[in-house]
């Protein structure tokens, strides 16, 4: 997956890039796909914990999710892009709106696939 939405971002789009580790090279592969791998892990563990612990019973409350979705968010956009400040491991071609509004899809779409695999 993480493949794909840099596939479509930065070959395709051209959002962002990797300055120190160019697409569908050596350093590409060993660095940023186990990146995105592991992200993907983080973010559904990270909701999966949230989840266990409102009311220590899953429910299907709207605002639960909301507020699930929310801390996810602000979290992982926090973990990812304030250290990026300063490593600079990628770069933006694209408005810091655009940024932060993109990461609703992107946890949405990981936490779909997560859920539509079967256990």
């Amino acid at each position: 997956m993480g493949y794909a939405i840099d596939w479509l971002g930065t070959a395709k789009m051209k959002l962002w890039k990797y300055p120190r580790q160019p697409f569908n090279k050596t350093s590409y592969y060993a660095l940023v796909v186990t990146g995105w791998a592991i992200l993907s892990v983080a973010i559904n563990q990270f909701w999966n914990w949230c989840w266990i612990n409102i009311d220590y019973a899953p429910s299907n409350n709207l605002m639960e999710r909301i507020l699930i979705f929310s801390a996810v968010y602000v979290i992982f956009v926090g973990f990812c892009e304030i250290p990026n400040f300063k490593t600079k491991t990628w770069a933006y071609n694209a408005p810091w709106w655009l940024v932060l509004s993109g990461w609703i899809p992107l946890i949405g779409l990981i936490r779909l696939i997560y859920l539509s695999v079967p256990a």
